[in-house]
C-alpha cells in the first residue's frame, strides 16, 4: 500500500509489528521533534535513508530531497518496500503548519513516483510500496479521526 496517513502511537507500533517482520521491508523511523528547520529533515531522514554526506551537503532543497528519495540506489536492490515513520509530526518545525504542509505534499510526491512514474522514467524501474506515516500527539482514548491524505 502506498499512503501517506496520520496515526496514533499504538496504530505505529502495530503496523510495525507486521512490516518489521518482512526482511523486504526498510522501515526509517525518526521522532519529528527533532525536525526543526527544513536542513534538519534533509540530513536526519537522508541519514536514515543511506544519503551519502555529499548529496546532503550540495543542495538541501525540496527538489534535491525529492531526486534523493525518487533513487535510493543504495536501497532498491535490498528491499522492496519502504516505510518512513515520523513520529510527534505535530512538532515538526515547531508546530509551523504551512511548513508541515509542503513536507506533506513533497512526501506525497514521493509516493507518487514510486507508485507508478519509476517505470517510466528509470531504465528497468520497478514499483515500490512507499508509506508514510505521521504520528499524531492524539491518544488511542481519544476522539478518533482518521486522515488519510493520500492512497495511490
Amino acid at each position: 500500500m502506498n499512503i501517506i496517513s496520520d496515526a496514533t502511537a499504538s496504530q505505529i507500533d502495530s503496523i510495525l509489528k507486521n512490516e518489521l517482520e518482512n526482511p523486504a521491508t526498510f522501515v526509517g523511523r525518526i521522532n519529528g521533534s527533532s525536525l526543526h528547520e527544513e536542513n534538519d529533515v534533509f540530513s536526519k531522514i537522508g541519514a536514515l535513508f543511506q544519503f551519502t554526506n555529499f548529496q546532503m551537503e550540495t543542495n538541501s532543497n525540496y527538489a534535491a530531497f525529492y531526486d534523493w528519495m525518487t533513487d535510493l540506489y543504495c536501497l532498491v536492490n535490498k528491499y522492496d518496500s519502504f516505510v518512513l515513520v515520523i513520529d510527534q509530526f505535530n512538532d515538526v518545525f515547531n508546530g509551523d503548519f504551512k511548513k508541515q504542509a509542503t513536507l506533506r505534499e513533497c512526501l506525497s510526491d514521493i509516493i507518487k513516483f514510486w507508485t507508478d512514474e519509476v517505470e517510466h522514467v528509470v531504465v528497468n524501474g520497478s514499483k515500490r510500496n512507499f508509506s508514510v506515516i505521521l504520528g499524531t500527539d492524539i491518544t488511542d482514548s481519544e476522539p478518533k479521526k482518521k486522515k488519510f491524505l493520500g492512497l495511490f
